[in-house]
């Protein structure tokens, strides 16, 4: 089982120190001290949903605690839903994570088998400060505080409070804020009522915090930020995994639980010419793969619920559904349905889909022919007029010499996989196998 949250994903860190040494992840350690340069100096930090913000902000506030300085992370949205009173492990993952830290794989515990792999990458980390900093994380976990009213000031507030007014000997001394993500998708959720009433309060955020608190932020939120925030927030870094290191991480992962269908699968990885982005999406295939045994249902699973979803596409033109299920599955091949689509890329993806949707998809066939139609357009069309094609039935949209897809069909692929109703048709009657919402992830959605 793949872990669903950071937290839990702590647990799966150490069983791959335990058996393999060290991580799965190759550049999680690099990655842990790309980022606490940032975040040391009260920078911020952003990356690609999935990209392993929320992780790397926990070990981060590990390696500082350890290291001398007490360092907890903070949820933005969580503090942002809260009033009244609430134990600070409700609104800090670092203090929630605490009873799987304690936890015990084979004879050692969760915390110490981290600590040990965070010590080989900082050799002055004090490891005798352990079982101290454990016990200041239990007093700080049942530590109740008071949610102020307000909107994003209540978080600067419970963060004045943990670094000026609680006892010294459990006094907090730098805070990361992270999980922005659910106020970016929900502004109104939260009490703004637009995402330009959202950014104002970013902005005020950003002007009034200290150098104790560093931000981790969504790819999504920094790409909205004016130049006097982003100025505000600096330094900035961001999370960035090489497609090699993925794979190895792929690799690794399969490798440590299943070796016999480590090789089997990197290799039809490297043939359907999927473009990593994020840990977790590699973990979510993985996982699939090694539950089913085979990668091709995974792949196909994908396309067919892709194909299903340009078939609810409102136009009557069979053809242009089926250039939109093309479009799809290229955005899935590239873990991106914001990446540009080109030439080369697309003829790639056009000879590939027919090989992909050939077995499994007679229900939806039957249905709806759009296979059919598929098919013909990968045979008929060249990529060239594909992207024309799909340029001029508005399905791609052009900034500069890049050609994107529309939002409208962003929007309609994100309503489908949200709407509980569809979802549960789309499995039901067309045996869907996986969890569609992965596909938030896999295609930064």
């Amino acid at each position: 089982m793949s872990a669903r949250t950071s937290i839990e994903a702590l647990r799966d860190i150490a069983i791959e120190i335990a058996r393999l040494g060290e991580p799965a992840n190759p550049a999680l350690g690099t990655n842990l001290k790309h980022v606490a340069k940032v975040l040391d100096s009260g920078g911020t930090v952003f990356g690609y949903y999935g990209s392993g913000k929320s992780l790397l902000s926990i070990l981060y506030s590990l390696h500082r605690s350890l290291a001398g300085q007490l360092t907890i992370v903070l949820e933005a949205y969580a503090i942002l839903r809260s009033g009244g009173e609430v134990h600070l492990r409700e609104v800090s993952p670092t203090l929630a994570a605490l009873p799987i830290l304690l936890q015990e794989i084979d004879g050692a515990r969760v915390i110490d088998l981290i600590a040990e792999w965070l010590s080989r990458i900082d050799s002055e980390l004090e490891l005798s400060r352990l079982n101290d900093v454990i016990e200041i994380f239990r007093r700080l976990s049942s530590m109740r505080v008071r949610i102020p009213s307000g909107r994003i000031e209540k978080i600067l507030e419970i963060a004045n409070y943990l670094t000026n007014r609680v006892p010294e000997e459990i006094r907090v001394e730098h805070i990361v804020i992270d999980e922005f993500e659910r106020l970016i998708a929900n502004p109104s959720t939260y009490g703004y009522s637009t995402m330009q009433d959202l950014l104002e309060d970013v902005f005020m955020f950003a002007d009034r915090k200290s150098s104790t608190i560093a931000l981790s932020i969504p790819h999504t939120l920094r790409a909205m930020l004016d130049l006097e925030t982003v100025a505000r927030l600096e330094p900035m870094t961001q999370i960035v995994y090489e497609e090699q290191e993925l794979i190895e991480f792929f690799s690794r992962f399969v490798s440590a639980r299943r070796p016999d269908l480590a090789s089997d699968l990197i290799t039809y990885l490297r043939e359907l010419g999927i473009s990593f982005r994020v840990p977790r999406a590699v973990v979510v295939l993985a996982t699939e793969a090694m539950n089913f045994g085979r990668l091709d249902e995974v792949i196909r699973d994908r396309v067919k619920f892709l194909c299903l979803v340009a078939y609810t596409y409102p136009t009557r033109s069979l053809r242009r559904r089926a250039l939109l299920a093309l479009l799809y599955v290229y955005s899935w091949l590239r873990q991106d349905s914001y990446a540009p689509v080109d030439y080369q890329s697309l003829s790639l993806v056009k000879e590939r889909i027919c090989s992909l949707a050939t077995e499994g998809f007679r229900e939806l066939n039957a249905q709806s022919r759009i296979i059919d139609y598929l098919k013909a357009v990968c045979r008929e069309y060249d990529a060239k007029r594909i992207i024309s094609e799909a340029y001029r039935q508005q399905l791609l949209e052009r900034i500069g010499s890049l050609y994107v897809l529309s939002p409208n069909v962003v929007d309609h692929l994100r309503d489908f996989i949200t709407k509980p109703r569809l979802l549960e048709m789309a499995i039901r009657s067309y045996h869907i196998r996986f969890e569609p919402k992965t596909l938030l992830i896999e295609m930064q959605l």
